[in-house]
């Protein structure tokens, strides 16, 4: 049952997802809801029978009822003067109208409180066959709203389906308006979002979608830092998997949700740093900081927050700094490399290590790198100590203060005179 009881007495349908998912023995995460009722006529009925609302889209005539758990109720409608993102809404009292905009067969379900299903667009027998097919005209549906082209192989890589062949082929038609309006009439974000929707459930297959999104040119366009990462064949010891493009791919993969998008970007240097060798792969002396370089200004462009765009610049500058400490000192690093590989980590060594397992599957690294020293790694030698032993504050207490902390991490010391006496050092 996906109607609640409570809303029984209403001519209401349980709609979209919700539907598709519950005929797929799959419990819905969110049931959405529709009828033709409007805003205020579902407002007076929950309120005669004591039930709490909130209008959380008075354009579109969505309401949320709260109940034991939250349900979303918009009056049927239909969308005119579609400009490739909005429509204009116009309200109809007819559910076969509302679902007709709806954009894939399996989406344009609707089911009664006694669990009739009403399909007039062959949803039913789209699941039974495992197709993607849009509800009409494929192209009208995709021009409507282009990023239901993303969604349409988002779907796909979280239920293999095979795509139907008009649909396929509207969607192939449509890829250069879709790619030349990702940052204009469709907005970057949205384009993230569906990123995000598949990185963080592993209902998705990731390694799918990023391959289709590859395809359709997608990471290409807001990310054109990538372009190439398909020739770049890489050293067939270290990545038998081939090219700089499928080893991302798999790495994304291995990664937790929080570190999917550091691990899609930990490699972004390749493409400026690739030099052809005689053996006929790459090699990429220095990517590691070449992307570092690189990141704030394609995380700026994708509207990620600052913590995160720090976070996924350190992880991309430090995930071959193990690798390097196991080619130097073998598998028992100095003490002092841990500190300074600590210390440059900062409070994102945690990403870095998540970044580094996921990137490690074909080699192995030295993780005491990681292991919490007791040492301190923080400067321990502040400017106030400096007035303390009579040094007058200016410009030179910043040489003072790193001349210490390099001290520090080289050594461990601790010792607040002895590390005043190698910052005044020159």
């Amino acid at each position: 049952m996906l109607i609640p009881k409570e809303l029984s007495e209403l001519p209401i349908y349980a709609v979209g997802g919700c539907v598709r998912d519950h005929l797929l023995g799959i419990e819905p995460k969110d049931v959405d809801l529709s009828s033709e009722l409007t805003i205020d006529e579902i407002i007076d009925y929950c309120n005669s029978k004591g039930i709490k609302t909130v209008v959380t889209g008075e354009q579109y005539g969505t309401v949320t009822i709260l109940l034991d758990k939250s349900y979303e109720h918009t009056t049927f409608r239909k969308d005119l003067n579609c400009d490739g993102r909005h429509c204009d809404v116009e309200y109809v009292n007819d559910l076969v109208t509302d679902l007709s905009r709806r954009d894939f067969t399996i989406n344009a379900m609707a089911m009664t409180y006694s669990g009739r299903v009403i399909d007039p667009f062959g949803g039913r027998k789209d699941l039974s066959l495992g197709v993607l097919r849009c509800v009409g005209n494929s192209v009208n549906r995709f021009t409507e709203d282009l990023l239901r082209i993303i969604r349409l192989y988002r779907f796909k890589s979280k239920f293999d389906y095979i795509i139907a062949e008009e649909t396929e082929e509207a969607a192939i038609e449509l890829l250069p308006i879709l790619n030349n309006n990702i940052f204009n009439t469709i907005s970057i974000e949205r384009v993230v979002q569906e990123f995000n929707k598949v990185f963080e459930n592993n209902e998705y297959n990731c390694g799918s979608f990023l391959t289709s999104m590859w395809f359709i040119c997608v990471i290409k366009t807001i990310i054109p830092e990538m372009v190439g990462f398909d020739e770049l064949i890489q050293h067939p010891v270290y990545h038998p998997e081939g090219t700089v493009l499928d080893h991302v791919i798999i790495v994304t993969e291995l990664a937790d949700a929080i570190h999917k998008w550091h691990a899609l970007l930990h490699d972004i240097g390749k493409g400026k740093t690739a030099q052809l060798n005689g053996c006929g792969y790459y090699s990429f002396h220095n990517h590691e900081n070449v992307g570092a370089a690189l990141i704030p200004t394609i995380l700026k462009r994708l509207r990620f927050s600052n913590d995160l765009i720090d976070s996924i610049l350190i992880t991309t500058k430090f995930h071959m700094h193990p690798y390097y400490a196991q080619r130097t000192y073998g598998e028992t690093p100095p003490t002092k490399a841990i500190r300074k590989f600590q210390a440059a980590c900062g409070d994102y060594l945690e990403d870095v290590r998540q970044v580094c397992l996921a990137d490690s599957s074909n080699r192995i690294r030295p993780w005491i790198m990681f292991d919490k020293l007791d040492e301190p790694v923080i400067p321990v030698l502040m400017g106030k100590h400096l007035i303390e032993a009579g040094y007058q504050p200016g410009p030179v207490f910043g040489q003072v203060l790193k001349r210490a902390h390099d001290y520090q991490l080289e050594t461990g010391c601790s010792d607040i005179d002895q590390l005043i006496l190698e910052g005044v050092r020159i």
